[in-house]
């Protein structure tokens, strides 16, 4: 299959951007505004054709289900966008470097999680974050990370060596506290 023209990669480039700020893909006016097409059958054209190439997925029933596929990445030199995460069996207080904990499986990351890096999942074992709507069993989305701002949702480790999961304060930036990673979103299981 043929190479995308300069156009036809800015059009791949935009929707891999916006997909990486936004967590799902853009519509056809978008794209068209992004890359300065003013009509939308030219920016339908395109995606047809890239879609033809093997370089864009493209669902017809759905209007805007489209994703870059690996060759549309590695034709844009570009990094590809992350799709799984590990499921966490267990975080200890032991130590703070997560890459060591055990993963059990992995899960495919929701769309609207697609513009974070590093993330884990982990099961809530217990209640204490009931008040922010998250319940035990829950599995949390996690970002790995060693800062936080106020009221951010947190995993750390607390001064007694043992794991908190809490909204961060103006009090915790005095408390001898290992910030592991910010919790950007949960999972529920409804079976």
């Amino acid at each position: 299959m043929s190479q995308p023209t300069e156009r036809q990669k800015a059009v791949l480039r935009y929707i891999y951007d916006y997909i990486s700020d936004q967590g799902y893909p853009p519509t056809v006016r978008e794209i068209g505004l992004g890359v300065n097409l003013s009509s939308s059958s030219t920016v339908h054209g395109h995606l047809k054709r890239l879609n033809e190439k093997g370089f864009l997925e493209k669902d017809k029933t759905k209007p805007r289900a489209m994703g870059i596929t690996a060759k549309g990445i590695s034709t844009l030199g570009l990094a590809p966008l992350l799709t799984k995460m590990p499921i966490i069996a267990q975080i200890t207080s032991d130590h703070a470097d997560l890459s060591q904990e055990e993963v059990l499986n992995y899960c495919p990351i929701p769309n609207q999680y697609h513009a974070y890096a590093d993330l884990f999942m982990f099961q809530i074992p217990h209640n204490n974050l009931k008040e922010f709507g998250i319940l035990k069993g829950d599995s949390l989305i996690i970002q790995k990370q060693n800062i936080a701002a106020e009221n951010d949702l947190i995993i750390a480790v607390d001064e007694n060596q043992q794991i908190t999961y809490q909204a961060y304060t103006k009090e915790d930036f005095s408390r001898d506290l290992i910030i592991l990673g910010k919790i950007v979103g949960f999972l529920r299981d409804l079976t």
